[in-house]
């Protein structure tokens, strides 16, 4: 029988690692992994630097190297240690790693013996909890608040405790809570540390992302002692797959880390090395860098702004400036494992607190990556079918759409969109509630408004309406309002079905006289969202009263909300691949055709092209598991998107050649 160490019985796979396998199918929606993202990865810069290297030193790059690791690439890394951390260093003071995972496994090998302890702040990053394990220490965990560990508490348990061989803090954007430390903070801790003269492992994968105030001096440009042994890496702000981090320590610390690299691998990758360093000749490390920042910002906001308007009472979140992660705080019954399986089940996924408190409890707390849909796509999608089919365009969106997708990035969706195609474009708020919203709307540029008081008594949706349609018409834009309710779900709009009426037709006419709005959503038997009718039954609109509408407002606009056709390809393709929509119908296209040449003016079909993305992402990935980037998914739906809205231009709606 095989015997191993007993130190073996001490580690456990990473819970992170193993959720990331099941996050990898193409369906679950993860915010779990702290990767970076792909799409922003160097690929064609990367080819060019690698056959310059092949070219110019293919026989060295291909050979082993030092131990130290490439002598330009150190130089460069300490060049921008100084430009961005404030550290004063040379390359005779780095080692180049296989990644900073490495230097955290050297550390413990470095400095711990059975026994000693390892102080770190609560929570903390369990891929370092996983490698300290390995060397059989105790961990204390040090108390935090936001602003990280809490110097006095710190100095509560050094002036108490035996045999504490080394700390580890993640001063910048710290993985798990993204917290970091005041300038103020990081003089204390020095203070302390030079007191008590105690290595302290300073890890900085993330201090390069900052996306609001002012970056913060590394702990190792204050060290005087020779005490803060600094790990670097280029995963976060170049590529993970080359595998390269560093160590920065004075004389003494470094050559104890060489001796664990020469045991461990002999040395980090030549050629990957040599590769970088060449990328970083070639071309800008700032300017790339620059571009993962505004991209994770966008995404941080995303995530903050949901959780702020998403999270119950009683559930706290922290507010990153910085990296890749938010944490949550969830009331102290709840489990945030026994959420993950359920989490699971709607395929979304994160990753339970629990792990990353070396000691145990906290059960009550989770870790988020930011992560959204390129929204982009569906714009371009739209815009591109109407171009081919020469059609004037109606971009709606609604409330909760806006404050997802930013009013200043939609405002520029559309300029993108109006000078491409050069045709007439029309931004349109969806189901405003109340008078503040069609205003910011209004005075945000958007072209038109729907003020949608359909749930109020008659007066009360009369005199709203009355006061958007004569602020937006003082300012060049029109209003549609809505009268009658429909059934269904979609987006902030919930009617169960006994609560939804058929419009009156003479209620149609007072109301358009005494509101003076341009255009007017009415309920002739069409529902919100997918799942409109029960299958088997056939959905019949009411024309009779369309007709009357007409009689009584000749020529006046009519509105159908809730008139996708859920096209039955793509709801197959949806359920085919993973999804599971049963019994989702939608309005005859006939129908439509038919609403179309009374009074109907514009019909709603929002969710038809949800499905047509959706059905299509699906299909894809599941047909190509191995695919990552987006473009190559997001192309077909694209595709896809484009063609649907030709056909109903076309087919449907009849505005084709009318731009």
């Amino acid at each position: 029988m095989v015997q191993f160490a007993s130190r073996m019985d001490l580690l456990k796979g990473s819970e992170i690692r193993e959720l990331l396998k099941l996050t990898a199918q193409p369906d679950i929606i993860s915010f779990a992994g702290g990767m970076p993202a792909p799409e922003l990865f160097p690929v064609e810069q990367m080819m060019e630097a690698s056959v310059a290297v092949m070219k110019e030193s293919g026989r060295v790059a291909l050979q082993y190297s030092s131990t130290e690791g490439y002598p330009r690439l150190r130089e460069q890394i300490a060049e921008r240690m100084l430009a961005k951390n404030n550290i004063h260093t040379d390359k005779d003071h780095i080692l180049v790693t296989s990644g900073s995972q490495q230097g955290l496994d050297f550390s413990g090998r470095v400095f711990l013996n059975p026994g000693d302890v390892v102080l770190l702040e609560s929570p903390s990053y369990l891929g370092a909890v996983n490698a300290f394990k390995a060397c059989e220490p105790k961990f204390i965990e040090v108390p935090t608040d936001d602003g990280g560990m809490i110097m006095s508490e710190l100095e509560k348990i050094l002036a108490t405790t035996e045999r504490v061989k080394m700390i580890y803090v993640i001063p910048d954007f710290q993985n798990p809570t993204g917290r970091t430390w005041d300038l103020e903070r990081r003089h204390q801790f020095m203070d302390i540390i030079n007191k008590y003269e105690i290595p302290v492992i300073e890890d900085n994968p993330y201090g390069e992302l900052r996306f609001e105030g002012e970056y913060m001096p590394a702990l190792k440009s204050l060290d005087t002692k020779g005490l803060v042994v600094y790990l670097g890496t280029f995963s976060k702000i170049l590529a993970p797959g080359y595998r390269l981090g560093w160590v920065c320590a004075d004389d003494e610390i470094l050559a104890k880390y060489n001796f664990m690299e020469q045991a461990a691998s002999l040395q980090a990758s030549t050629v990957g090395q040599m590769e970088t360093s060449k990328w970083i000749e070639m071309f800008d490390l700032d300017a790339h860098v620059a571009t993962i920042r505004a991209c994770y910002d966008k995404r941080r906001k995303v995530m903050l702004e949901t959780l702020e308007r998403e999270l119950p009472q009683g559930c706290t979140c922290t507010h990153p400036v910085g990296g890749l992660f938010a944490w949550v705080v969830l009331p102290e019954y709840m489990d945030a494992k026994e959420l993950q399986m359920k989490c699971l089940e709607k395929k979304v996924a994160f990753v339970p607190g629990g792990s990353f408190f070396p000691n145990g409890g906290h059960e009550n707390t989770l870790r988020l990556n930011y992560s959204c849909m390129p929204e982009e796509k569906i714009v371009q999608g739209i815009t591109e079918a109407a171009k081919e089919a020469n059609s004037p365009i109606i971009l709606q969106v609604s409330a909760g759409a806006r404050k997802y997708a930013k009013h200043g990035y939609l405002m520029k969706l559309v300029e993108a969109a109006v000078e491409d195609t050069g045709l007439p474009i029309a931004l349109h708020l969806d189901h405003g509630e109340d008078f503040d919203i069609c205003k910011a709307c209004i005075d945000g540029g958007f072209t038109s408004v729907m003020i949608d008081a359909s749930s109020k008594p008659f007066e009360e949706n009369v005199a709203l309406t009355r006061q958007v349609v004569e602020y937006a018409h003082a300012h060049g834009a029109v209003v549609e309002a809505e009268l009658g309710t429909l059934a269904g779900i979609e987006d902030d709009v919930k009617v169960k079905a006994e609560d939804s009426s058929y419009t009156r037709p003479e209620d149609v006419q007072e109301f358009v006289e005494r509101t003076g709005c341009d255009s007017l959503a009415i309920a002739i038997g069409t529902s919100h969202g997918a799942y409109k009718f029960k299958p088997g039954t056939k959905p019949q609109l009411r024309f009779d009263i369309l007709e009357e509408v007409s009689e009584r407002l000749p020529g006046f606009p009519i509105v159908l909300h809730g008139s996708s056709s859920v096209p039955q390809e793509y709801v197959q393709m949806i359920n085919e691949f993973g999804g599971a929509m049963p019994g989702a119908i939608g309005v005859p296209e006939d129908q439509l055709r038919q609403a179309a040449r009374l009074a109907v003016c514009k019909i709603n079909i929002d969710s038809d092209l949800r499905l047509a993305m959706t059905g299509t992402i699906r299909k894809y990935l599941a047909e190509h598991p191995a695919e990552f980037d987006p473009r190559k998914y997001l192309g077909p739906a694209r595709e896809n998107i484009k063609q649907l809205v030709k056909h109903k231009i076309v087919d449907v709606l009849g505005c084709d050649g009318k731009a």
